[in-house]
């Protein structure tokens, strides 16, 4: 048996656990997300994010570039707890959302209903998400570092084939990723000032290699969770968009498309061939 980090809400309270086994250097594995969004993490995943501050940075930036490239009907890919769902279903978009995990689904579907808003569920893993739609997107977005969940060179293939099938000859896909450079190089300690800007929480990278960045989320009440992702990094991933069905990829620094050596995040949007 693995060793367990058993999750304690803020009244001391057993949630579940998150197993990283003895060793969580050595997981570095595509499918273990579905151990790390546990019921916990997804009940407290949005104490990472701001909505006011985070829909002005972010979903503004997004609803313009959808708006002028007249994608309407979209699949948002990683819904999460549906952040960016829900505010382009009230921007007037037809978006569905994808999650392969139902915790964070279950979220989704609650900060809907408190908004009076209607999603349309898809529960699945990217790489087969081909199987449970047949639909046709103008636009696929994969927000959040996501993608940075993929650890291996044929499931970043795999995913983003899919998403070429499931956008019409037209379609454009926008993924981002953290700029992991950046938060090694600020000696671990990262101060978010777009994506994970709420105050209750914060982000510490806790290791980092060519192959594995281990982030640590810290939150009131001693309550810790973490992520194993892969460092995924721009040029890395300009080239597999290009070489993988995509071209005129351009890349925005944050929000703006000005070079710059330190953003928080990069910003991928490419065109089906």
């Amino acid at each position: 048996m693995g060793m367990e980090k058993w999750i304690l809400d803020g009244y001391g309270r057993n949630l579940d656990p998150q197993n990283f086994s003895s060793n969580p250097l050595a997981i570095r594995d595509s499918n273990h997300y579905v151990y790390e969004y546990t019921k916990g993490v997804a009940e407290n995943w949005d104490q990472l994010i701001d909505w006011r501050s985070r829909f002005e940075n972010e979903t503004k930036f997004f609803l313009q570039i959808l708006r002028n490239r007249k994608r309407t009907k979209i699949l948002d890919v990683a819904t999460g707890t549906g952040f960016d769902s829900i505010h382009l279903i009230e921007a007037g978009f037809d978006v569905t959302s994808l999650d392969g995990s139902a915790s964070m689904l279950k979220e989704a579907q609650r900060n809907a209903k408190k908004r009076k808003c209607n999603l349309k569920i898809i529960h699945s893993d990217w790489r087969s998400a081909y199987k449970e739609t047949t639909e046709k997107f103008d636009a696929i977005i994969c927000l959040g570092n996501s993608f940075s969940h993929l650890f291996t060179i044929e499931d970043q293939i795999k995913s983003l084939k899919v998403f070429n099938s499931l956008l019409r000859d037209d379609g454009i896909l926008i993924f981002d990723h953290l700029n992991f450079h950046k938060i090694n190089f600020n000696d671990s300690n990262f101060k978010h000032k777009f994506y994970y800007s709420s105050k209750k929480a914060y982000t510490q990278l806790e290791y980092l290699d060519d192959n594995l960045a281990r982030l640590c989320y810290k939150f009131p009440f001693f309550f810790t969770f973490y992520l194993n992702l892969f460092p995924i990094n721009m040029n890395y991933a300009r080239d597999l968009l290009m070489e993988n069905g995509f071209n005129r990829v351009k890349t925005f620094y944050d929000f703006s498309d000005t070079i710059s050596n330190d953003p928080e995040f990069f910003i991928h949007i490419g065109d089906k061939n």
